[in-house]
C-alpha cells in the first residue's frame, strides 16, 4: 500500500513540479562542455591539451568527479555508451556511462561532432565535407557501428526522440530533417540541443553577459524564445529538459529546483 501510494505521488508531483526558467544555481566551475543524462555527468575541463580537454565523470559514491584517462574536444553519453571525439578529429566509443568503465575505447571514423538524443538516438558530424559542411550520419547500431549517410551537410547535428533530427549548417542556418527533407527554421545558431518533446534549443549568434543569448523554440509563436536572466557558449539538456549552461567563463549554470528528480523545465 506504501508503495502504491508513493507511486501514485511521485505521478501527481511529476506532472506539477516545473522548473523556473527565470532562476539560475551554479553548478560546477572549470567546465567548458557538459554532458548529462538522468544521473550521468561528465563534464570537460578548462585545463587545454593541444586543444583537447581533460574530462571527468561524476562519481555518486565519492560525491566527486573522476578523471578518464586521455583529452578530447567534446563528448555525449547515451543510455550505454560514451562517445568522445578529440582533435584529429577521431571518434572515439565505450562502453559504460560512468566512472567505472573498464572498457576499452576503439575508433570509429574521423568526426567533428556529436549528440545524443532523449531516447538513445545516436547522430554525429563527419570529417567529410559536402555542400552545408560536412556528412550527416545516423548511428543506428553503436555496437556493430551500423550507420546512415544522410543527405545534406552540417556543422552540429542534434537528434529528436523520433530519430529525426535539427542541424546548424556551416552558413549558421537552422534545419529539421523529418526523415525525407528538410525544412528551413528562422534564425541563425552556432549549436542546437532537442528536448524530449522535440523542441529545439540553440546557443544564438547574438552576444549578451555571459556569451550568447540561449534560445528555445516557441511552437505557438514560431519563434525563438530567449532565456531570462543567462547567457553561454554552450548548451546540454537532462532527461527531463532541465538545461545546463556553460558560460564563456567557463561555469556551468542549471535552473534552480533540478535537483528534485522529477522537476522538469517549462
Amino acid at each position: 500500500m506504501n508503495q502504491l501510494f508513493i507511486f501514485i505521488l511521485f505521478i501527481f508531483l511529476s506532472s506539477v513540479c516545473t522548473v523556473d526558467l527565470n532562476k539560475w544555481e551554479l553548478f560546477e566551475y572549470n567546465t567548458v562542455k557538459i554532458a548529462v543524462r538522468d544521473n550521468i555527468f561528465w563534464r570537460l575541463s578548462d585545463d587545454n591539451s593541444g586543444g583537447n580537454h581533460y574530462f571527468f565523470a561524476w562519481d555518486h559514491t565519492t560525491q566527486s568527479w573522476i578523471q578518464s584517462p586521455g583529452a578530447v574536444f567534446t563528448l555525449a553519453v547515451s543510455p550505454t555508451h560514451t562517445f568522445c571525439i578529440n582533435t584529429q578529429p577521431m571518434l572515439h566509443i565505450k562502453a559504460g556511462t560512468g566512472p567505472e568503465i573498464t572498457s576499452t575505447w576503439f575508433q570509429h571514423e574521423l568526426a567533428r561532432d556529436i549528440k545524443v538524443g532523449n531516447t538513445g538516438y545516436v547522430w554525429y558530424i563527419s570529417n567529410t565535407p559536402t555542400t552545408g559542411g560536412y556528412e550527416i550520419v545516423m548511428l543506428y547500431d553503436v555496437n556493430g557501428l551500423g550507420s546512415q549517410i544522410i543527405p545534406g551537410g552540417a556543422t552540429k547535428v542534434a537528434p529528436t526522440y523520433d530519430n529525426k533530427a535539427f542541424i546548424i549548417t556551416d552558413t549558421n542556418n537552422i534545419k529539421y530533417w523529418d526523415g525525407s527533407t528538410w525544412i528551413d527554421y528562422p534564425g541563425q545558431a552556432q549549436d542546437i540541443v532537442v528536448g524530449s518533446d522535440g523542441i529545439p534549443w540553440i546557443v544564438s549568434m547574438v552576444s549578451t553577459n555571459g556569451g550568447y543569448f540561449i534560445m528555445k523554440w516557441d511552437a505557438g509563436g514560431q519563434a525563438w524564445k530567449s532565456l531570462e536572466g543567462i547567457g553561454g557558449v554552450f548548451i546540454a539538456l537532462d532527461s527531463r529538459d532541465n538545461p545546463y549552461i556553460v558560460s564563456d567563463n567557463n561555469i556551468v549554470y542549471r535552473p534552480k529546483g533540478v535537483l528534485w528528480n522529477f522537476c522538469r523545465s517549462k
